[in-house]
Order: structure tokens, then sequence, then C-alpha cells
């Protein structure tokens, strides 16, 4: 969530209502594809001791139980599939994709999903805006580009996105 950009690109005055925005997006975006995703929120913080599940369509939502953390369940899953290697987690917390890297998971930025479900591909979040760009030519003398893997992403999380 704390990938999400300016506020008139995903509105809600609470961060429920982004997440909800979030959420409607992401379940357009899982509709058209076979695959099962499944996001985990900290669920302690909005009230429920005892975590939460709801399902739609290929869409899953987990919330944390009371006490635990998001990361702690993103963690648990990673560990407890059957094949790892055929995990996309997205994410830019460090901890949690180092882990899920070191069993063989995929690994892909929160930033690339935004991208990918921002409404208008060239205002999109992966595009700066032309301020920022101008003040980019004339102080560094070059366009802005976006960045690159460290490392190239196999087929089979490449046939995820």
């Amino acid at each position: 969530m704390h990938a999400l950009p300016a506020e008139k690109e995903w509105p809600g005055k609470t961060s429920r209502d982004r997440r909800g925005s979030f959420l409607e997006r992401l379940r357009a975006w899982v509709g058209s594809r076979p695959h099962r995703v499944t996001v985990v929120f900290d669920g302690a913080k909005g009230g429920d001791e005892m975590g939460g599940y709801e399902r739609s369509g290929n869409l899953e939502v987990r919330y944390s139980r009371l006490g635990e953390e998001a990361d702690q369940v993103i963690r648990r899953m990673v560990e407890e599939e059957a094949n790892p290697r055929e995990i996309l987690l997205v994410s830019s917390d460090k901890g949690v994709s180092g882990h899920a890297r070191s069993t063989g998971a995929s690994i892909a930025g929160a930033h690339e999903l935004v991208k990918r479900l921002a409404p208008d591909r060239k205002s999109g979040p992966g595009i700066r805006n032309a301020g920022a760009e101008a003040f980019e030519r004339r102080v560094k003398g070059y366009e802005p580009q976006e960045r690159r893997r460290a490392c190239a992403r196999s087929r089979s999380a490449l046939q995820l996105w």
C-alpha cells in the first residue's frame, strides 16, 4: 500500500478507502489471468483480532491476526508452499523478498504491480511527472529511465505476469 502514488490516481480519504480502490483494480487485473493471487494485509490494524480471509475468483485476501505482522504471514505461506519456484512474490520489503528468494521464489517490486494497475499507463505511477523530468534533463543532463532488474526473471516468473 505504501507504493501507491498520489491520491488523485488512487482516491480515498482513509487507508481503508485506498485499500478498497487497490483491491478493486487488482480484482479486475486478476480476472483476466489464470493464476491465483493472494494479498496479505496487517489485519490487527483494522481491528480484527483473529485475522481474516476472503476470496473472489482467483483473488484471495488475507489479514494477519492481532500481534502478527503481514510479513510473518507471507514468510509462512512461502515456507508452506510445495513448490516455491512457482511463486512470484510482489513486495518492496527486503527481508520478505530475501527470504522468498532463498526458497527459490521469484521476486518483483511493489512498484511493478502498481504500474500494471495504473488506469492510464502514460500518466501512471511508473512515469514521473513533467516537472521532475524537466528537472532531471536540466540538472543531470539525461532523461530519467525506469529502474532495471538486477537479474533476469525466470521463464516461470515471466509467465506469472
